[in-house]
């Protein structure tokens, strides 16, 4: 898997740029504390990216919320997300990507406490 600097990398806590190529990567997103002086960025092996490309849409998938600049959208199926993807084809620029897992992870659940 050739991974570049700038291609956009899928994982399993959402999704980052690869903004330096060493031994592993460096993304821009997560935090590892004090991998380089005065840096915070989290340093990800191979084994966890489940996908990457160049354009960030292509890692979108069913479950995520894309934010445009008039709207923030939930993919909840493969037409949607083939449509949000022609929309992005055609030149509406995507702002950003809460991946289902993040959401995941930074939800609070509300009620049903018990079951």
């Amino acid at each position: 898997m050739d991974i570049e600097v700038n291609e956009y990398v899928r994982t399993y806590y959402g999704i980052s740029k690869v903004i330096e190529a060493v031994d592993q990567y460096i993304t821009e997103k997560e935090i590892c504390v004090d991998f380089i002086r005065n840096m915070y960025n989290q340093v990800i092996s191979k084994r966890q990216v489940i996908k990457h490309s160049k354009n960030i849409i292509d890692l979108v998938k069913v479950g995520d919320i894309c934010m445009f600049k008039n709207n923030c959208v939930y993919i909840y199926d493969n037409d949607f997300l083939n449509a949000v993807k022609e929309n992005v084809k055609n030149g509406n620029r995507l702002l950003k990507v809460l991946t289902k897992e993040q959401f995941e992870q930074n939800s609070y659940k509300v009620g049903e406490e018990d079951e």
